[in-house]
């Protein structure tokens, strides 16, 4: 939740941050008239006045906010799921620059990023097997023989339909520029990777009234559930490639933060292609209400209710051809409660939050090759010739419902080592659904007179 009355500089590993240690700054206030009284802002944050102490912070912040910035950094993201398909390996590393523009205003930024993807090793099993490319129409079925042998595939065919695209690496750019509430970027996804494309947003915050503002948002990004949705993947049976899933977003929020009470609701449309993968349609509503429990210069302490919506037209969650490896459920509901505390103490900055809550989604079942009705025929007339013989060919993916408790945790810290230079790390945890991901960074960010 973003508090409209405040000013917030997001915390480094969240999509709007940029290294800097969470920090609370009245938007109403004007700090410069005490750059009048003949003092520096460090002298006056140490006043024991908390007014002049808090206008020392603002000024602090002020100038940092007009010198341009260099943040190195490095990532790591484990997401759960079965060995070569679902599972992920992130490791990443890289740098981002930014520096004010004399004469026009804003902050002008560019990055760049190296990043090394790992599903593991899909190993022989014909089950897992099945579920990637076009291998439905190259294993045997499931069940056994006429006199009763099981049913296995030779060395040769497990051979050919091993699944061999399970690492991806590559180096994604990037330049940004925010001014005044408008934020635009535009960059690539790793460049390396199997299939590569444009990507870039445009976030609007307009202020309605003196509580009351407005998010526009619109972005393409990639979907980065998997190593086949996010960098594509070749099915050596084919010799097709597939993947490479971007989605398209329009989102509006309106957010009402009036005092300690505060709320938003919104809502949002994607449409959301891949190379050789269907097309998809997701629709999103999202809304919570939220009370500062504590709030005061140097600490916040936040709780509330979140609540969110979102459906897909299909289900592409799996690894055959014409899928694209990304939860994509039929509907998915959530509701959890958090707790967020802030503090900044000394040269110290920290941030220690959680959610717990309860979650549904439901998802149909699906052809094998949703969007290749010669694959999914021939699959199907096969399966009609086994049946005679007591040999089972799936033809469809079975659908799925289920109620499960969702919880999160973050945890972040910051000390500055010098007035120019400070070092942070991030963790993040997250149950949802029927998966697992943890998150670490680790960065440096130093300040510099432009």
């Amino acid at each position: 939740m973003v508090a409209v009355p405040y000013r917030r500089t997001v915390l480094a590993g969240s999509a709007a941050g940029d290294g800097q240690g969470s920090s609370f700054v009245p938007i109403d206030s004007n700090p410069a008239s005490a750059a009048q009284v003949g003092v520096t802002p460090s002298q006056l944050r140490e006043s024991e006045d908390p007014l002049l102490s808090e206008i020392g912070r603002q000024l602090l912040e002020v100038n940092q906010e007009a010198s341009g910035r260099v943040v190195p950094n490095f990532a790591f993201r484990a997401r759960s799921g079965e060995r070569g398909l679902e599972r992920l390996r992130e490791y990443g590393g890289g740098i981002e620059a930014g520096a004010p523009l004399p004469g026009i205003g804003g902050e002008l930024s560019a990055r760049v990023q190296a990043v090394t993807l790992d599903a593991g090793d899909a190993g022989t099993s014909t089950e897992r097997l099945r579920r990637f490319g076009t291998n439905p129409l190259n294993l045997p079925g499931i069940g056994i023989t006429p006199d009763g042998q099981p049913i296995a595939p030779t060395a040769l065919q497990t051979e050919a339909a091993r699944v061999r695209d399970t690492t991806a690496t590559g180096t994604s750019l990037g330049i940004a520029y925010a001014r005044n509430g408008v934020t635009v970027d535009i960059g690539s996804t790793p460049l390396g990777f199997r299939e590569s494309t444009v990507l870039g947003g445009v976030e609007l915050t307009p202020r309605l009234a003196e509580n009351f503002q407005l998010r526009l948002r619109g972005e393409r990004r990639s979907v980065t559930d998997s190593v086949l949705s996010w960098a594509g993947v070749r099915d050596t049976q084919s010799g097709l490639t597939f993947g490479g899933v971007t989605r398209n977003t329009g989102i509006a929020q309106l957010e009402y933060y009036p005092g300690r009470w505060g709320g938003y609701i919104g809502g949002g449309y994607s449409s959301i292609t891949g190379h050789n993968v269907a097309d998809n349609q997701r629709w999103q509503a999202q809304g919570g209400v939220s009370y500062a429990i504590v709030r005061n210069p140097e600490q916040e302490l936040v709780t509330g209710l979140d609540l969110v919506y979102f459906n897909y037209e299909k289900n592409l969650r799996n690894f055959t051809l014409g899928n694209g490896g990304y939860f994509s459920p039929q509907t998915y509901v959530a509701a959890s409660i958090p707790v967020d505390w802030r503090e900044r103490r000394g040269n110290w900055a920290y941030r220690l939050g959680g959610s717990v809550g309860v979650g549904y989604f439901r998802e149909r079942d699906t052809a094998i090759f949703p969007n290749n009705p010669d694959l999914q025929g021939q699959l199907e007339d096969r399966a009609t010739s086994a049946a005679a013989s007591a040999i089972v060919i799936p033809t469809r993916y079975n659908g799925q419902s289920a109620t499960n408790f969702i919880a999160g945790a973050r945890a972040d810290v910051e000390y500055a080592l010098t007035p120019t230079l400070r070092v942070g790390a991030s963790g993040r945890y997250d149950k949802s659904a029927d998966y697992n991901e943890w998150r670490a960074l680790v960065y440096a960010r130093y300040r510099f007179d432009p």
